[in-house]
């Protein structure tokens, strides 16, 4: 059987059971501990058995989709197996929480998602050969990935709040509602290809201290900027517009915060060549008015709310449990999860 089938089916729900935030400060990181058990037993959690074949496939569908070529850098083998026993510790946690709260399967989406691997495969030899052997197989992976989204669907079920609790909001974090600081810019860039001789910088150094004496002894720039500039603001005289910081490169960034309003540059080498920069206008801070920044604040309110509600399942779970790994293995942590910056990609 072609590996990509293998692989796809062994591997479904990974990425199901880490839909967690990208940044999570956790309370508190119940161990699991070391314990002698049974051969092919890779963890007990609970009481219940995860086999090394179990584990040993987890660890090859995380690489697969971390890693290029599917290769674990040795450095880095022991925090992958850790993430690996994570997942699948995350994923029976998960399934025993959704029999408790008696969370079906959506047959209808197991049904659609059967029919789309026949679509895919079906002209496959190997997947027509083996397709009654592995639809049983792949039928139960369907089903607990679906369990898994149907829990998160209830457990981080949220209403819209009202406009107190909104206001509340908007005042205790109002950067997440203040527009920044921008700073308008006008450029004149003359191009030089990264791999030019040095003859060729140096002459646009030469010409652009040129042009920087003749803006500075009162030439019109945006006039200039048509005439010489490569960028593709030279239609508009250079004008870029307003600029949030971090927009530019650090040279050039550097450059502009020594500028003040009408302040010609020095040229500034940049990777695309030699640029000319004047501070145009510089607009302060803003936190714009609750307002106008109600409904982001409700999306933001909701979102935070939610995720919140998933990883404090997650945690609680986890805490709870007993975990009991073999010796020898190295014991994963819900951290394992969070520090890898959140959850890949469900598809």
């Amino acid at each position: 059987m072609p590996r990509q089938i293998r692989g796809r089916i062994a591997a479904r729900w990974f990425p199901l059971v880490l839909l967690l935030a990208a940044a999570v400060s956790p309370l508190s990181l119940a161990a699991a501990v070391t314990a002698v058990l049974d051969e092919g037993t890779y963890t007990r959690v609970d009481g219940e058995t995860i086999s090394m074949d179990e584990y040993r496939a987890a660890v090859t569908a995380y690489s697969r989709r971390t890693f290029y070529h599917g290769r674990i850098p040795e450095a880095e083998a022991e925090a992958a197996a850790r993430r690996a026993g994570a997942e699948l510790i995350i994923q029976r946690l998960l399934l025993k929480e959704a029999a408790r709260q008696q969370v079906a399967a959506d047959e209808d989406w197991v049904a659609e998602r059967l029919a789309a691997y026949d679509r895919r495969y079906g002209n496959n030899p190997s997947w027509r050969k083996n397709r009654e052997r592995l639809l049983p197989q792949l039928r139960r992976s369907l089903e607990d990935e679906s369990r898994i989204q149907r829990l998160k669907s209830r457990v981080t079920e949220v209403t819209t709040p009202d406009e107190d609790v909104l206001l509340a909001y908007y005042r205790a974090n109002p950067e997440k509602f203040t527009e920044p600081a921008r700073s308008r810019l006008s450029v004149i860039l003359l191009r030089v290809p990264p791999s030019a001789a040095p003859e060729a910088w140096d002459a646009a150094k030469e010409e652009a201290a040129r042009l920087v004496r003749q803006l500075r002894a009162g030439a019109d720039f945006a006039e200039l900027a048509r005439l010489h500039s490569a960028d593709p603001s030279a239609e508009q005289g250079g004008d870029m517009g307003y600029l949030h910081r971090g927009m530019l490169a650090e040279p050039a960034q550097k450059a502009v915060d020594a500028l003040s309003p009408g302040e010609i540059s020095d040229p500034v080498v940049l990777l695309q060549g030699v640029a000319i920069f004047r501070l145009e206008d510089v607009t302060q801070p803003k936190l714009r008015d609750f307002e106008e920044v109600k409904e982001r604040a409700a999306n933001l309110w909701k979102r935070e709310r939610t995720e919140q509600a998933w990883q404090g399942l997650l945690q609680k779970l986890w805490d709870e449990a007993t975990i009991e790994v073999a010796q020898g293995h190295p014991l994963p942590t819900l951290q394992d999860v969070w520090s890898i910056g959140g959850a890949p990609d469900p598809h």
